[in-house]
């Protein structure tokens, strides 16, 4: 049996979850394992409980990686362009990566607390154009934000495309554990 509160998988004829401590559901004696899992089918989850308990690894990882990359590249871009500006050395590509920085790290809690595919599209879009912009004027190649951008992309288009077939069929994908 699953537990219901934390998603352990707990052994049959056991009365509370061995992971959580949470009492388990009584299981009729003429009620087969297939009946109670056909219950767990009818519930409806919310967003939040299916992202927690059906949403597969990889899906996650990839936009915890996105997330990883940005919050990184935009706290060292800061460092350096407040460094810079202290030192009274600030030209104009300095000030565009302060601005672009400031306004990357907004976007990124978009996408990684909300999942906002808004906000990872115009996370890769800012960062292609910078990357080029970065290219042409400075002769530096930054890539890390437009690899971030698609990371957070691919995984909220994962995600959302699982909820979707979700709430169509009503059908629950295999559980992630």
């Amino acid at each position: 049996m699953i537990c219901k509160h934390c998603g352990y998988d707990v052994p049959n004829g056991i009365e509370y979850c061995t992971a959580c401590g949470e009492p388990m559901p009584k299981r009729k004696e003429d009620e087969t394992v297939e009946d109670v899992c056909a219950k767990e089918q009818e519930t409806v989850l919310s967003k939040k409980e299916f992202n927690k308990h059906y949403v597969p690894y990889s899906v996650k990882l990839s936009l915890h990686a996105g997330a990883i990359l940005s919050y990184f590249y935009t706290a060292l871009s800061l460092y350096i362009s407040i460094g810079v500006l202290i030192l009274g050395k600030a030209g104009v590509t300095d000030i565009v990566l302060l601005v672009i920085s400031v306004l990357l790290a907004i976007l990124t809690a978009g996408f990684h607390i909300k999942k906002s595919l808004l906000c990872a599209v115009v996370i890769t879009v800012i960062a292609g154009l910078f990357t080029i912009y970065s290219l042409v004027m400075a002769h530096q190649l930054t890539v890390v934000w437009l690899c971030a951008g698609i990371l957070a992309i691919y995984g909220i288009h994962q995600n959302r495309k699982l909820w979707r077939a979700y709430q169509e069929t009503g059908k629950l994908p295999p559980r992630v554990r």
